[in-house]
Formats: structure tokens, sequence, C-alpha cells
């Protein structure tokens, strides 16, 4: 007999009391939030081995903890008491950075704000995920580099210029054309239609076209640098001369257009051009019942047109030459000539023509020619005695020399002179000088895909916030200019081929309606409120019912889990045994999904820990009876001695 029996039992109450210890541990953690329970697992001590008669015989020595191990089932989810309670449906864990800079893992989900911004943890672990790209409508925002801190560093958002407008409508195939232009065959014979549709605007008018001009119209929002909303308009009209297509323009306000528009007109000189709020002109060529998807009414191509003010020179006046006195050199003049147009032998093209007028101070006397004041007026008035290059003649009194005008010429033109409070003085009676007013007829450029397989609208608005009182404005007064794709639900491929989206614009026999439409652009905003999808996506929710993605949360995925090394703090951090993590989104590469305003609940069983309790309880029991009967027995031997 030896005294192995005793360290034998003692070895069993070591490890029993280590298995206390991790009940007690989970019994502790009942409530934690994400928390894992652990069980222990036993093995036996090597065996000593006799052996007797050709018998291997062996005696085992005892007991010890093998592994105490994290179970890492799913717990039940509680509903949570904000948006940033998270838990994690499926495998994986949370990503966060300690103070110390280290990346821990975790399936606690209670983080709330900091007054930095950041996402944290009670112990101020940062939560983890990626930032993301601001999307053009259609597309989903994409991630951007590596993950990082979620941090959120300002409560409002600054305003962000329109880039790209998604307008996808169906188009009537019954109607009929609203507004009808001539055809004229152009170089090479091809077909020019001068300004088609376009014709219809009309910036002098309220509204500029009219509602028999079109059969449906669509409007759009645009957002400037500064986050000022400017409203644009489609309107469409099936095409008077051929089969399954229709035109459309695209307008802006007249009085919001500040597209340079020369001297003679435009917005900042006060007065409308011809083009004030007219951005683009196009068709849309829809398929025919031979078309090769089986039916008609989609888009089978686009075409699109912008003015090319180089050559439209609208209401556009040359600087005025001649004259004696030094006088007329702040003398400034603008306006509009309503003549007569030429074509551009190179494209075929109607463009703007030219006609040169003389205009003198004073009344020229038909019969002598001398220039004379005009006195048969009571109080007497001066005059602008006008002579055109076609021999056409005639004055315009003029009361006050400091009066702008404007004044009506003949030839169709309309002339303002000075600007403001400058005065209107040629000098000596008879000055004379020249201008060189150009028509206003339109010419248009062809325009091409940019990148994005779209057709881009070119925009001018007025910088109001630098602007000197309000409209007319003075020439000079900065604008904000930018450049806006517009997608309607095509894209070129290049070669002239289109391939519709799946959701376009269309041609069927049904009622004109708008599909959908968006916009990339938005003012400033406050945000409102984060909240968080299940595909870890962090999105704010800003004024307007903007919605902006802002992260997305990453989850990290192990082949031995149980290898990790817990840290406290619900953390566990990566290990040799662990192995190499798998990062990715929620929902991706095996990776579980995150449920937002919930938390994972422990997954202790109280039931199950209880009765393990009591198991060991009886076996650290055992285990001490072991003891004192090997001592009793070691007494009796003792007492045979005696």
């Amino acid at each position: 007999m030896s005294f192995s029996t005793m360290y034998i039992a003692s070895t069993g109450m070591l490890a029993l009391g280590t298995g206390m210890q991790t009940i007690s541990n989970n019994l502790a953690n009942v409530n934690t939030v994400g928390f894992k329970t652990m069980r222990t697992n036993y093995e036996d001590l090597i065996s000593q081995c006799y052996i007797s008669g050709g018998n291997h015989n062996q005696v085992g020595r005892g007991a010890k903890v093998s592994t105490i191990q994290s179970m890492f089932t799913q717990g039940a989810f509680m509903g949570g008491q904000q948006d940033t309670d998270l838990a994690i449906a499926g495998e994986g864990f949370f990503n966060v950075r300690t103070r110390g800079g280290d990346i821990m893992y975790t399936r606690a989900g209670v983080y709330s704000w900091k007054n930095d911004g950041s996402l944290q943890d009670p112990s101020g672990n940062i939560l983890q995920g990626w930032q993301m790209s601001v999307p053009k409508p259609g597309q989903a925002p994409v991630r951007l580099g590596s993950p990082t801190d979620i941090k959120i560093a300002s409560m409002t958002a600054p305003p962000l210029a329109t880039t790209t407008i998604r307008s996808v409508s169906n188009l009537n195939a019954d109607d009929e054309a609203a507004f009808s232009y001539p055809v004229t065959s152009g170089q090479n014979g091809q077909q020019w239609e001068g300004d088609g549709f376009a014709a219809a605007w009309d910036p002098t008018q309220s509204p500029p076209i009219d509602k028999s001009s079109y059969t449906y119209s669509e409007p759009l929002t645009v957002y400037d640098s500064l986050g000022n909303a400017h409203n644009l308009m489609a309107y469409y009209q099936k095409n008077p001369h051929m089969d399954n297509v229709w035109d459309y323009i695209v307008t802006a306000d007249p009085k919001e257009d500040a597209r340079p528009a020369g001297a003679g007109g435009g917005l900042l000189a006060g007065q409308p051009a011809s083009y004030s709020g007219l951005i683009q002109k196009g068709k849309i060529t829809f398929t025919g019942d031979d078309a090769q998807a089986g039916h008609g009414g989609l888009i089978k191509s686009l075409e699109a047109q912008n003015i090319d003010l180089a050559k439209s020179l609208a209401a556009k006046v040359d600087a005025p030459t001649g004259g004696t006195s030094s006088a007329m050199q702040i003398a400034t003049i603008g306006g509009y000539y309503t003549g007569s147009s030429s074509v551009d032998p190179a494209t075929g093209q109607t463009v703007s023509s030219a006609r040169t007028y003389t205009l003198t101070w004073g009344r020229k006397d038909p019969t002598t020619g001398n220039i004379l004041p005009n006195t048969n007026t009571s109080p007497p008035m001066s005059a602008i005695t006008w002579e055109d290059d076609l021999g056409n003649i005639g004055y315009i009194p003029v009361s006050d020399k400091s009066y702008p005008g404007p004044y009506a010429f003949g030839s169709g033109l309309t002339v303002s002179f000075g600007s403001g409070n400058t005065p209107l003085d040629f000098g000596a009676l008879g000055d004379a000088m020249t201008v060189t007013a150009h028509s206003e007829q339109l010419a248009w450029a062809n325009a091409s895909p940019n990148a994005d397989g779209h057709f881009d609208l070119n925009l001018a608005f007025v910088d109001t916030s630098r602007a000197a009182g309000g409209p007319p404005y003075p020439s000079g007064t900065p604008t904000l200019t930018q450049t806006v794709s517009l997608d309607l639900g095509a894209k070129s491929a290049g070669g002239g081929v289109w391939i519709p989206d799946e959701v376009g614009t269309t041609q069927y026999a049904s009622q004109s309606i708008t599909i959908s439409k968006d916009q990339d652009g938005y003012p400033e905003s406050s945000l409102e409120r984060v909240y968080v999808r299940e595909d870890g996506l962090v999105v704010g929710v800003y004024g307007q019912k903007r919605e902006e993605a802002l992260y997305q949360v990453c989850l990290t995925r192990f082949l031995n889990p149980w290898g990790l090394d817990k840290k406290g703090d619900n953390l566990f951090a990566q290990s040799r045994f662990s192995g190499d993590g798998f990062t990715s989104a929620p929902g991706e590469g095996g990776a579980g999904t995150v449920l937002g305003n919930f938390l994972e609940q422990s997954n202790v069983d109280t039931a199950t820990e209880i009765v393990q309790m009591i198991l060991t309880q009886r076996g650290f029991q055992a285990n001490s009876k072991a003891i004192t009967t090997s001592d009793t027995m070691i007494a009796t031997a003792i007492q045979v001695k005696k």
C-alpha cells in the first residue's frame, strides 16, 4: 500500500475544482451580452503499467483538465434599446480597435456614439468597418480601402452638387405629335430640322412652352455646389416625322440660367436670350415589332444636341467702333437682332447671320443729311439715328442721355445702352459709332456619351451668395457651373450601340408616367438618425429623407475559434491556435448577418450548469472521501505493526 491513492484523489479534486470555477464563471455571466458558455473537458493522467504473467495491466494515476472550451453556439436575441445595439446571426466576430491600437474580436454588440463621433463599446473599444463611397443614382455604394474606425466626423452633411440624374418613364405609344416643325435636306442628303422640338421654347413667354406643344413633362431637381435647389423640366412629344421616335428637351428656368449669352442678352445682361433655359434637345428611338428582344417599346438608341454658343452668337453685338469723342469709350451696347440666318457650309446647319449698323447721336435730316437735335417736341428731345448696311434708316427719340433703353430699331434690332447709371454720351452732336449685331438663330452640336454612357447637361446658375441684389444681375456676377449626366435608362456601348437597363424608359400603349426618378445631389442637412442594416451598412438619415451609407461593419471568422485567447471585456485575441481570421462583410464568405436594435444574449443554460454543479460537487466529495479512506487504511496498517 502506498500514498499514491491520496495523490490520485487529489488530482481529481484539483480538476473538479477547476470545473467548478468554470461553472461559476458561466453562471456569473448568464446575463453578459454575447458571452459564450465554457465547458471543462477532463482527461486521465498517464497510467502505471504492471506486467504479470504476460498480461499488460495498467493502473490510472489520476485526472486533469485537458481544455476549457468556449461553446460558440448561437445565443438568443433580445430587443435592443437603440439603433446601435447589434447582434450577429450566424458565424463571425465584430472587429474592434482597443485603446492600445490592437484589433480584438467580440460577439458583444453594445455600442454607442461618443463625443468624438466614434462608435464604441462600454470599454472604449472602437467598432471597425469600411468607409463607403457616395454612389451615383441607380448604383450601389462600394467599400473604400481597408477596415477603419467607424466614426462620424460631423452631425451635418455638406451640400453635394448633383452629378447624375436618372429618370425612367413610359411614353404612351398612342400619343400623337403635339408640336410640328419643318424638316429640310441638309448636307450629304441628311435631314436638318433646325431647332426642331426646341422651337416650341420661348423664354420671353410665361410659361416658356405652351401646354399644347408637348404630351408629357417631368420635373427634375438639381442642387448646385452651395446646396441651392434648381428645377429642371424634361418635355416629351412623339416625333412628327419618324415612327417609334420621341423628341425631348431639357430646360431650366430662364430666370436662373446664367450660361454665357454674349453682350446682348442672357440672365446676366438683364434680358433673356432666345436659348435662355434651353439646355438640351434629343431623340429617343424605340424598338419596333421586329426587335431582337421579341417586342417593341424598348430604347434602341439615343441622340442629343447641345447649343453651340460659339456659332449661335445669340444676342451678341460686337464692340462699337468709330466716333471721335473719348466719352464714347464708356458707352456699352447690347441687344437683340432677329434678322435672317445663314447656313454653315461645313455642316449644313443653320447659324446666325450679322448686320452692321451705324448709330449717330442726333437726328439726321433726310434732305440735307445734317445731324440736328429734335426740336419738334416740347420739351426738346435728342435722338439716335440708325442706318444699317442695307440702306434702311430711321431714328429713335431719346429723352435722357443716361437712360439705357432698350430701344427698338428697325430690321429687328433692339439695343440697350449703358449699364446701370453709366451715361449714354457719344460726345458732340453728330458723333457716330458702328456696331455689328448677330441674329439669334441657334446652332446645335451633336453631344457624345460621357464615360458612363450617358449625355451631359451643361448648367450654370447665379452664385446668389455673392450676387449684388437680385435679378436682373449685372454682367460679371459670379456663376456656379456644373455638368450633370442624364440617365434615361440606357447606356452607350460605343459604335452607336445602346443597351437598355432592366428598368429603362419605354414606349408602351399605356399612360405616360414616371417609373422612377433619382439624383445624387443634396442640400446641407443635419444627421437625424443612424441605423445598421443586415448587410452591415451603417446608414445615416439626414433631413429631406436623405439616406447615405457611411460605413459597412466587417466580421471576421476563424477556422478554429476555440483557439482564440480570452482577454476579458468580452474580447478575444487571435492566437497561433486560432489561425488567421477571414474578414468579410456580413452575409459574405460564410459570415452571419447583423441585426440592428438587437443584442445576442449569453448562451449559458442555467439548468445545465446546475446539473453540472451537482455532478462536480459529488465527484469532488467522492475524491475527498477517497483521501480520508486511504488515510484510514494507512492508519490501520500502522496500527497492525503496533
